[in-house]
This record gives C-alpha cells, structure tokens and sequence, in this order.
C-alpha cells in the first residue's frame, strides 16, 4: 500500500469535546505508546453468558478460560483488546520501529465509563447472518450531501459519532472476536478491504491478512489509518476502483451462488 503521510503527521490528536468521543487515541512520545480508549455500551443480550465457546484459550496469552465465566461482552472485549493492541513498526511511515499499542475498553455496565462520557453501542443483530457497524438514520442522507464515499452510505463516520456495532451471535469464539475486532475497526475509522458489492468487488491489493479484510491481524497500516482518520476527523478508505467487466462478473456468482 502507498504512503499517504507521515507517522509525526498524525501521533498530535486534538478532540474539540473530549466527553463526546467514544473512542480516543492519544500518544506518548516517551515510551512510543498509543493509547485507544474505548467507551462501551453493551445491549443486555450480550451481558448474558456466551455458551458454546471453545473452552480453551485461542491464543496463548490470553490464559484459560471457562465458559460459565464469560459473557459475550466479556468476550468482545477480550478479542479487540488482544487483536488491536500489541507492538508495530511504524518506519514506512517515518516512525518508531516498535509503536506500543495499549487499548483500554470502559465499560457502562461495570461503572467504568466517565460520567457525561458519550459511549458507542455494540449490540446484538437478530435474523441476519451478519455483523456490521451503521450510524444514526439521520445521519446516513448528511453524510450523501457532504460527499461521502458511497462504499458506505449507512455509515456515515465521525469520532463524535463512531456508530453502532450489530453483532451476530457466532457460535466459535475465534470468529466472533475476530469479527468484532473487525467491526472495532470500523468504529475507529476504517474502511473495508475486501471485495464486497459496495466496493465494486474490488479488493485492496496487499491486504490478504488485515484486519479489515479477512478479520485477521492488525497490519500498522490499519494503525497508521486510525490515527489519521481521528487526526483528520474523515473516515480512511482503501483504494477502489472500479471495473464494469469485473462488478458483472461477481454479481453473476453472487446470483449463481457459484464461489
């Protein structure tokens, strides 16, 4: 992927109203740390226990784990903790060699969050197979007036206004941490990757194992994209392009079913 701007471009984040942000990133330049707090509102069906999870842990670090202790929120949680923070090499962007990334997650049903702290939703999505992140209806014909990307026109992306995250009930834990992980990303500013319709089935070159593409790692690039969309306050998008021969191909399997 090209380089849009430099790391020093970004690291100095400013927030207007800090109370109304959701989610905040701020960094230090003494230990090379960037911090993501993140204020939660959980909806009640994931505060319930989340059954049928694989017991053991996914990854090593994470410890054991015993289904009758977790909740889906507990779940979440620990997946976007894990899967955004940890160390990344910031030097094609003219930055640290080893960034240090810490996310802490404050959430309103443990009294974590601030009072007057404007917090962003993860909730549970009925009769659809899908997890996804929308805005506010009323923001949704705002965001086609001021031109944004049609790759998203129900997210109409803002850090005061992040969006709300619609969550599929998996019944693998590694798949709902790493799609809520994913849809973390968009709250954080980030587009998709990978070749879905809204993207004229086009798929960012480079970014086979992003985060934003098949839910797998972080890459510093989605870093990197963060910082710059709550610098700028202007969601990050990855390139596409479109292509007639290739959209009409792709709506034909979609329609066959033949993947």
């Amino acid at each position: 992927m090209k380089k849009v701007i430099n790391f020093n471009d970004v690291i100095l984040i400013t927030y207007k109203r800090l109370h109304k942000a959701p989610v905040k990133l701020s960094y230090d330049s003494e230990c090379n740390e960037l911090t993501i707090t993140a204020n939660v509102s959980f909806s009640k069906s994931l505060l319930r226990g989340y059954e049928n999870f694989v017991a053991k842990a996914i990854r090593e670090k994470m410890g054991p784990s015993k289904p009758e202790e977790k909740t889906f929120a507990d779940v979440a949680e620990e997946g976007i903790i894990y899967n955004w923070g940890g160390t990344y090499d910031m030097t094609p962007w003219d930055g640290p060699k080893e960034l240090h990334v810490k996310v802490i997650i404050n959430r309103q049903d443990r009294g974590d969050v601030p009072k007057g702290q404007r917090c962003f939703r993860i909730q549970r999505v009925y009769g659809n197979g899908t997890s996804f992140v929308t805005s506010p209806p009323w923001r949704w014909l705002w965001g086609i007036i001021t031109g944004n990307k049609e790759c998203f026109f129900t997210l109409n992306w803002h850090p005061y206004y992040p969006g709300t995250i619609s969550m599929n009930k998996y019944r693998s834990k590694r798949w709902f941490q790493s799609t809520v992980s994913h849809e973390f990303g968009h709250v954080l500013g980030l587009g998709d990757a990978y070749d879905a319709f809204y993207r004229f089935y086009y798929e960012a070159p480079g970014t086979q194992r992003y985060m934003m593409n098949f839910n797998n790692t972080v890459a510093p690039e989605e870093i990197m994209m963060a910082m710059r969309a709550h610098k700028l306050r202007k969601m990050q998008y990855f390139p596409c392009v479109f292509n007639w021969n290739h959209v009409w191909t792709n709506i034909k399997r979609s329609i066959f079913n033949n993947h």
